[in-house]
């Protein structure tokens, strides 16, 4: 068995396995360059987050998009 620790909340969650690989979701941070060709990026950490944190990122993201029209 196969275990992840939220970077986020601490709790303990499975992994998801299909054809022998586990996954799990992760928000990466880094530092991303735009170059005339080619798009260059560091990543500096990666957090491994259960479903219900990667559900609250996600509003919290959709939530930056809504522009206010007042």
């Amino acid at each position: 068995m196969k275990v992840c620790k939220c970077d986020r909340c601490g709790k303990i969650f499975e992994p998801t396995e299909h054809s022998g690989e586990f996954y799990n979701s992760v928000i990466q941070v880094g530092d991303e360059t735009f170059g005339l060709v080619d798009i260059e990026g560091t990543i500096h950490k990666s957090y491994d987050v259960c479903d219900e944190c990667l559900k609250d990122f996600q509003r919290w993201m959709k939530r930056g998009r809504i522009k206010s029209h007042g």
